[in-house]
């Protein structure tokens, strides 16, 4: 029988779980809880081979070699069009190694990375980080895997939803449930923290390495209801690795007087150029990572550029915990006040929090926590256990809770997982593609959601944080009498699509 596990797929990691009589994170072929959701192609013929997928550990040490054919946070890229205000900034301001473009296959807005002058969409890369996810479970469990939770930000709009779940499908993976990053680590929490009868109201503080999220929920008799959503679906770990990449430059700017560090970078050799940013990315993540644990921290690439008369320049730089702290103040006084901001949007004061749940990588930085303590009080805030774990042992909790089901996405009937086709409506099983919702949890929407009037006027039809499923009922006039059809543009608030 196929197994159904619970999948974290993160920005910077993605993680793998399941729950017999205990959770159980499953190691990947290399051995290791974390796999590096990074993916490269290697071609030994860059006209004529075929090309070869590497994900995790080994795509993270080969973008030394290749960069520009290397793809990390491909998770900030799912759903998003070529166009969107965020997409057009990370193509500005250089902040990948690969190009983004438009996607000549899809429609004018939608993007797709280049590599090896190839066009990939994200949900193919991501589907690779899933693939190699679902055969390392396999390899560990010594059986299939077909069905899985996989998580997502709670921020997530539809289209990014449905690119997961499309990912996911490329992946050769049924997806059961997404579920809400926070709401997974709310999971994990309950399940060993709180028993029986006992009520208790938690604040999921999820700081990763490419999203800031937060979601404040009741729990109570097995039940997870979701008060409040927020964050930041840009902010994160890897917005800390360039603001210390460009510490090092500026360091090596000063150290070796070169005015302008960006032309003197375009003007090296292209292939020591790429293999210099592929070894500066990994290098300020390690130091990163360091600085949570030591007082300091040295990035070090020796002999990789050369200056106008040929000599090398080695990059060695020391970087401080107190320096990191001051280049990050203002993302920690970010993430305090989008704090604040949630607890007020539903009308809820920080002494009606009973815990605040510190996950993910991110929230490891000691000024993270720091600014947590003062804001809720030390005895609160809980750093989580296993932070990088949390949210795919939550997913792992579901998936085991949901049984031997899943909900047709059709009419929501629950249908076994050997059915092919739905008895209620149906609907043909085999197509993957599995609609969001979740067993004994309440969600809420993430979103404002509103249609457009033909005066040009928003229209709220759903608000924001209100419970789901919900229904709404309005009455509206027709521009004409005689109109036949009727066509009704639905947006969130968040970006207008």
């Amino acid at each position: 029988m196929s197994r159904s596990i619970g999948i974290d797929l993160g920005t910077t990691n993605s993680v793998a779980a399941i729950k017999k009589v205990q959770v159980e994170i499953l190691k990947n072929a290399e051995g290791d809880n974390l796999t590096p959701s990074c993916v490269t192609i290697r071609k030994r013929n860059r006209l004529f081979s075929k090309e070869a997928f590497v994900v995790g550990k080994d795509a993270l040490e080969w973008m030394k070699q290749s960069p520009e054919n290397t793809v990390q946070a491909v998770k900030r890229l799912m759903g998003r069009s070529i166009n969107n205000p965020e997409v057009k900034k990370i193509i500005e301001e250089k902040r990948v190694t690969y190009r983004i473009g438009p996607y000549s296959k899809g429609t004018e807005n939608k993007l797709s990375l280049l590599l090896w002058g190839k066009e990939y969409t994200p949900e193919g890369i991501s589907a690779e980080i899933l693939r190699k996810v679902r055969l390392d479970a396999e390899a560990s469990l010594g059986g299939e895997v077909a069905y899985a939770v996989i998580t997502v930000p709670a921020y997530f709009n539809d289209k990014q939803k449905h690119a997961t779940r499309m990912a996911a499908a490329m992946a050769g993976l049924k997806v059961r449930r997404l579920l809400p990053e926070p709401t997974a680590a709310a999971i994990s929490f309950g399940v060993d923290n709180i028993k029986g009868d006992d009520a208790r109201t938690v604040l999921v503080f999820d700081f990763g390495g490419g999203t800031f999220d937060l979601s404040v929920l009741t729990i109570s008799g097995g039940q997870f209801i979701e008060q409040g959503k927020g964050g930041d679906m840009w902010l994160g770990g890897e917005d800390m690795d360039r603001l210390l990449a460009d510490y090092v430059l500026a360091e090596v700017a000063r150290e070796y007087d070169i005015s302008d560090m960006e032309a003197f970078q375009e003007g090296q050799d292209p292939k020591q150029r790429n293999r210099f940013r592929g070894e500066l990315k990994v290098a300020v993540e390690k130091a990163k990572i360091r600085l949570s644990e030591a007082d300091e921290a040295f990035i070090e690439i020796p002999g990789v550029l050369k200056d106008e008369d040929g000599d090398l320049v080695d990059v060695d730089v020391e970087i401080t915990r107190a320096r990191f702290d001051e280049m990050i103040a203002g993302m920690v006084h970010t993430v305090v006040d989008l704090t604040q901001k949630v607890l007020e949007s539903i009308h809820f004061t920080p002494d009606l929090i009973d815990n605040v749940l510190l996950v993910g990588g991110s929230s490891r930085i000691p000024s993270v926590i720091k600014a947590m303590k003062e804001a809720f009080g030390h005895e609160k805030v809980l750093v989580h256990e296993r932070p990088m774990l949390a949210i795919a042992e939550g997913a792992a909790i579901l998936s085991h809770r949901l049984g031997e089901t899943y909900e047709c996405p059709k009419c929501g009937l629950d249908v076994s997982q050997q059915e092919k086709i739905c008895g209620g409506c149906g609907f043909d099983l085999e197509t993957h593609v599995i609609e969001e919702g979740v067993f004994d949890i309440v969600h809420s929407a993430a979103h404002d959601y509103y249609i457009y009037l033909e005066n040009g006027e928003k229209h709220l039809l759903v608000a924001k944080n209100t419970p789901l499923p919900c229904r709404k009922k309005e009455t509206f006039r027709l521009v004409d009498s005689n109109q036949k059809l009727v066509h009704m543009k639905f947006f969130n608030v968040v970006n207008d699509q």
